[in-house]
């Protein structure tokens, strides 16, 4: 199987539905050490190569507090630099 045959068209997808479900699984979830498992094997490894991403397995919690501090980082670079988003 792959991340588009579970529904997810990318990571990006499958994080933002982790993102979505942070409050439902507290602490060290069956679905935080599965992750972990799946993440360490090799198919795995080259399939977040090619997407540039690195996995990083963290509980609900810590991976909250640092999505809230990236939003927050980008957000002041942005402010910072007069930047905008376009639709």
């Amino acid at each position: 199987g792959s991340i588009a045959s579970c529904e997810f068209p990318s990571l990006f997808d499958w994080f933002v539905k982790m993102l979505e479900n942070r409050d439902k699984c507290p602490g060290e979830s069956t679905t935080i050490l599965a992750f972990r498992t799946i993440t360490e094997q090799p198919d795995m490894r080259k399939l977040f190569a090619q997407e540039a991403a690195e996995p990083v397995t963290l509980t609900p919690a810590e991976f909250s507090t640092y999505y809230t501090d990236e939003i927050a980082r980008w957000r002041k670079v942005a402010r910072e630099r007069n930047l905008a988003a376009n639709n």
